[in-house]
């Protein structure tokens, strides 16, 4: 090997088996798993030494695993000064310049020393470590005169400098967009909260950070929000606006922190609703692994908000609201959330059958797609019987007017299609008081099982009763028989179409 440069020498390798030993002693670890474990392990180690515990980061660490072939960990010093900057400044500016991890103490705040990773077998003279603790002095100087001078500036005077930040050529700037977010905010509280007057104040206020100088330099992009939320809190505003700014653009991938409060959840959807609808107004649809702006993350935060924080909205009448929804938005995230179930365990044609009356309130969906999973699992034989003649019933119901159910038309029950009509009438009659109580109180799991208990009557119903008796019409009084026992199947199916269409499940049994 040759590294032009250090090594003016070549070692020959005698086998495969001896590559990585040979590479070690000219101080190159080439295994990429194995660099990642020696770095992290000495960041663990020199973090102790210093007195706390490493700040995580695994990102950072892919990172600088790839910036190295060997190597080392360096404890350098923070100046006390500066500790007194917001931990998430000190850190940012640690990290995103300096690629520098960082030392937390007991109490979770960065202590005075920061670990930086470099590429060398060692630094016995500290020029290394001199040289680091020279160049984050300029950057953490930097970090503390921005952020003073952007505390100094109040927001509202942001928000007004939003007029001249382009959010999008064809929608506008983020002035428009923080108007925009305001009546979305306002809707929203008006469903879920009753304090619209701080949910509208946080919604036109978000991006005000935009034009600080922490965000507007281009030094500390990743703390947009954040400086925003650090701004209120040290401008006097309610910690829990404060917190609402500096949450809204959670989550910011699937396995992130939700916002931590309601108002946070409600600026959060403002915005990813708004862009939403914006970018799709004007063509700007994900497609492929092409998505610019970030529209898939977006309609995931705005489901996992609604769902986990069990906030109940009409999403598709709430977008459709004011205007119609752009084309394709709809289905677009009727994706998501099969996407989002299905990370969850949740079958293809559950989805389905959970959507096939459209989106309505991902919450509600959510619970009963979860219902019909679990139920599902407990009873699959019923369940794959019970699908089967769900496609038939949907098949024979399908582009027929509906009837008037009307008992005394069943034929007698001494004959055997009479007795398959009134078992299947009986059955539904003794179940539809408990189960549209349990579904009117959203108790979906229960609500099935009672459900679930029909079968046997809608088997025997489909083996011994012909339901098409006069398809022609010829006969009066069997075509008030054949549209009585539609009327049957109808309201058996409206049963359990309140939970989801089981005409869309797929059997699993042969």
């Amino acid at each position: 090997i040759r590294q032009a440069g250090l090594y003016k020498h070549e070692r020959e390798i005698a086998s495969p088996q001896a590559y990585d030993g040979a590479l070690r002693r000219e101080h190159v670890v080439a295994d990429p798993e194995a660099r990642m474990g020696r770095i992290r392990s000495l960041l663990v180690q020199r973090a102790a030494a210093a007195g706390g515990v490493l700040k995580e980061d695994p990102e950072l660490l892919e990172t600088v695993c790839y910036l190295c072939e060997c190597p080392t960990v360096i404890l350098g010093d923070i100046p006390g000064e500066f500790l007194s900057l917001p931990s998430e400044i000190l850190i940012a500016c640690l990290r995103e310049h300096q690629k520098f991890f960082v030392v937390l103490g007991a109490d979770g705040r960065p202590l005075p020393h920061f670990l930086s990773v470099v590429d060398a077998p060692g630094d016995p003279e500290g020029f290394i470590r001199r040289g680091n603790e020279n160049v984050s002095l300029s950057r953490l100087a930097d970090a503390r005169f921005f952020f003073e001078h952007d505390v100094s500036v109040r927001l509202e005077q942001r928000k007004e400098e939003l007029k001249g930040i382009l959010f999008h050529p064809k929608i506008g700037t983020y002035y428009d967009k923080s108007l925009r977010m305001e009546e979305c905010a306002k809707r929203l509280a008006t469903l879920w909260r009753g304090d619209v007057l701080s949910d509208v104040w946080a919604a036109g206020h978000a991006k005000a950070d935009l034009a600080s100088l922490l965000v507007q330099e281009k030094e500390f992009t990743s703390l947009q929000g954040i400086a925003g939320g650090l701004c209120a809190l040290a401008q006097g505003h309610d910690e829990e606006v404060a917190h609402a700014l500096y949450d809204h653009y959670r989550p910011l991938s699937q396995d992130d922190d939700l916002p931590r409060n309601a108002l946070g959840c409600t600026v959060a959807l403002s915005d990813k609703l708004d862009t939403l609808v914006e970018m799709f107004r004007i063509g700007q649809i994900p497609s492929g692994s092409r998505d610019p702006f970030a529209l898939r993350r977006a309609a995931m935060g705005a489901l996992r908000i609604l769902i986990e924080r069990e906030l109940p909205l009409d999403l598709e009448a709430f977008l459709s609201e004011k205007r119609p929804a752009p084309d394709g938005l709809t289905e677009f995230l009727e994706g998501r959330l099969r996407f989002l179930w299905e990370s969850r365990g949740v079958a293809y044609d559950e989805a389905n059958a959970a959507l096939a009356f459209g989106l309505t309130d991902p919450l509600e969906l959510d619970r009963k797609v979860r219902a019909l999973h679990t139920i599902r699992n407990e009873h699959q034989e019923d369940f794959d019987h019970l699908s089967v003649a769900f496609k038939r019933a949907k098949n024979i119901l399908k582009g027929l007017p509906p009837c008037e159910l009307d008992p005394a038309r069943f034929l007698p029950a001494s004959e055997k299609e009479g007795a398959g009509e009134r078992a299947l009438y009986a059955a539904c009659e003794a179940v539809k008081d408990e189960a549209g109580r349990l579904l009117d109180a959203g108790d979906y799991a229960q609500a099935l099982r009672v459900l679930s208990t029909v079968r046997p009557a809608v088997d025997r119903f489909f083996d011994d009763v012909l339901v098409m008796c006069d398809p022609e019409g010829r006969d009066p009084e069997r075509t008030a028989l054949q549209q009585n026992r539609l009327a049957l199947l109808r309201r058996l199916v409206a049963l359990f179409d309140r939970v989801a269409d089981f005409s869309q499940i797929v059997p699993r049994q042969a």
